[in-house]
């Protein structure tokens, strides 16, 4: 009976998630590995989070990309959990685009205005749960 399994949105992550499948059978778990997008097969990410658990499956690792998505809509997550994580992309994006990496003064304010990024994301978590 498999344990966890990685769920991938396109064959082009695959290969981001080597690492971790390696690692998971270092620790003597042998993971399944499927590539469902939200996007292009919605019902099939929903069968595959509702039957997971009659699965043996306990822990699922969600990885799409730039589409966080994936990992939102295996959790259940409402319309909030999207806006959030929309806001904290719109962040990470702004930062991106706008930092003087010869700069290390710049580079240092624009990753300390990252404190409450983790929050937002929290935050977004929640309110897609709740909402539901």
């Amino acid at each position: 009976m498999k344990s966890v399994a990685i769920l991938v949105g396109s064959d082009s992550d695959i290969s981001t998630m080597t690492s971790c499948v390696e690692q998971l059978q270092e620790f003597g778990i042998d993971p399944v590995v499927r590539i469902i997008s939200a996007h292009r097969t919605p019902q099939a990410a929903d069968d595959f989070a509702t039957s997971a658990a009659k699965n043996g499956i306990q822990v699922i690792i969600a990885a799409a990309g730039m589409a966080a998505h994936l990992a939102g809509a295996l959790a259940g997550l409402a319309w909030p959990f999207y806006l959030g994580l929309a806001a904290a992309a719109a962040q990470l994006a702004w930062q991106a685009g706008k930092v003087d990496i010869d700069n290390p003064a710049d580079c240092l304010a624009k990753f300390t205005s990252n404190n409450w990024l983790g929050a937002i994301i929290f935050a977004a978590i929640v309110a897609g749960r709740i909402v539901l």
